[in-house]
């Protein structure tokens, strides 16, 4: 799984350093845009799909607190994490509330960066496995319990290209006998 990364920031020379110092490739991870003000952020959301926002606080136009407000109620399941030069508590805080996965101070540490990046993918890829299993839990208790299932119940995106065989048989009089074995063992 890759993470799709948008970057944004007031200041083109801080975009281009993060996309192209970052080696996103080596922690699951690719740029998938870039905005230099919040709003342009928010028209990039709506026609790209992304998992990180990397923001600047301070932007003309729309601010990287507005933009996370934005992400916050219209696609809870971006991560954010802010960039900023201001160390001032009252930034970070609002930030926090709003739901940021970190706050970076500028210049940007590009290995605590790769290490968050890193930590973001790899959540991700837990929940992804996670609802994966807990949807083949369901469609294999639907399957042996002969319950109907629609059209999406049987679609999922987390086993495109595996290849799956389910094996089951009726097994009650085996069982039956087993306890019953069982059970004259454990009398004498």
């Amino acid at each position: 799984m890759t993470l799709r990364v948008l970057i944004v920031d007031d200041e083109p020379i801080i975009v281009q350093g993060l996309k192209e110092t970052v080696p996103w490739g080596q922690i699951n991870a690719k740029v998938v845009g870039e905005a230099y003000d919040g709003e342009e952020a928010i028209e990039i959301l709506q026609e790209t799909e992304v998992d990180v926002i990397l923001s600047d606080v301070k932007m003309p136009v729309m601010d990287g607190l507005k933009l996370r407000e934005w992400v916050y109620k219209n696609a809870p399941g971006i991560e954010t994490v802010m960039v900023s030069g201001y160390e001032e508590f009252e930034y970070a805080q609002r930030a926090l509330r709003l739901g940021v996965k970190d706050y970076l101070l500028k210049p940007v540490d590009i290995e605590e960066l790769m290490v968050l990046v890193q930590k973001i993918s790899n959540e991700r890829r837990h929940d992804l496995e996670k609802e994966c299993r807990q949807h083949l839990q369901r469609l294999l208790t639907d399957t042996v319990l002969d319950h109907e299932m629609d059209g999406e119940d049987r679609r999922f995106t987390c086993l495109e290209g595996k290849h799956l065989l389910l094996l089951g048989s009726e097994c009650s009089s085996t069982m039956k006998k087993q306890r019953t074995s069982i059970q004259s063992r454990n009398k004498n």
